[in-house]
């Protein structure tokens, strides 16, 4: 990476050369993923009749790229930023557009996927059937699916970028946020239906739970972010730029 590529010569050069590799490596990332699921499939098919949705167990694939996503921006590409002339400040006002982007492609990536898939399961006379609740009942849900995925996409980018930020800063700091962040990613899950709630729970807890509609998940959702948010902005204003050895 030159320097001359990541001159300071407009506003939003941060965001550009970062929305140029997602806009590349995401879609790619994702197909490959999707091909294996595929031809994993057709090979279970040959021994045994296929009655649910591969891509639905693929997708928790989405939730470990979009968190190193996340902590690649911080942990790496901040301080290459800063060295070359951007100011923190500078980076902080272009990653919820990026983070905003970058949520949104993968989100609409993973919707394609079900469809497609969708497509093939017809053809081939399978079963689509999901492997666990969402806040969709049917893969076709085209909209719905992209808003379920979106929410929890945008919940591990938002945490991996703050778990990045606080390592690179502290390791103490880093270590000791883990805890906190594997419970938001964890509440977003149960929220969204991706994971049951537990039974040792009060009945009105699980009933509300349970019941709660898209709103009340995007609020979650919402809520979360803005937290690992300001935490973020607190680690990255005064973040100290570690000097590469001799």
């Amino acid at each position: 990476m030159s320097t001359a590529s990541l001159a300071p010569t407009a506003p939003l050069t941060i965001l550009r050369h970062r929305l140029r590799r997602e806009v590349v490596d995401t879609p790619m990332i994702f197909g490959v993923v999707f091909a294996l699921t595929m031809a994993i499939t057709l090979l279970v098919s040959m021994f045994t009749p296929v009655s649910i949705s591969a891509w639905d167990l693929a997708t928790q694939f989405v939730r470990w790229y979009a968190a190193g996503l996340g902590v690649y921006v911080t942990a790496v590409y901040l301080p290459i930023y800063i060295t070359h002339g951007y100011t923190r400040r500078a980076f902080l006002q272009q990653l919820p557009i990026f983070v905003a982007a970058a949520t949104a492609l993968a989100a609409v990536l993973v919707a394609l996927g079900y469809a497609v898939e969708h497509v093939v399961y017809r053809v081939a006379g399978w079963d689509q059937q999901l492997t666990s609740d969402h806040l969709f009942t049917v893969p076709t849900e085209f909209g719905l699916v992209a808003l379920s995925f979106g929410l929890v996409i945008l919940v591990y980018v938002v945490g991996g970028a703050l778990a990045g930020a606080a390592f690179y800063r502290n390791f103490l700091v880093g270590f000791a946020l883990i805890p906190p962040l594997f419970g938001a990613a964890a509440l977003t899950e149960v929220f969204r239906g991706g994971v049951p709630v537990p039974g040792s729970f009060p009945s009105w807890v699980i009933g509300s739970i349970e019941s709660a509609p898209v709103v009340a998940t995007g609020v979650l959702a919402a809520g979360l972010v803005v937290v690992m948010g300001v935490l973020l902005w607190w680690l990255v204003r005064d973040l100290p730029i570690r000097s590469k050895p001799a």
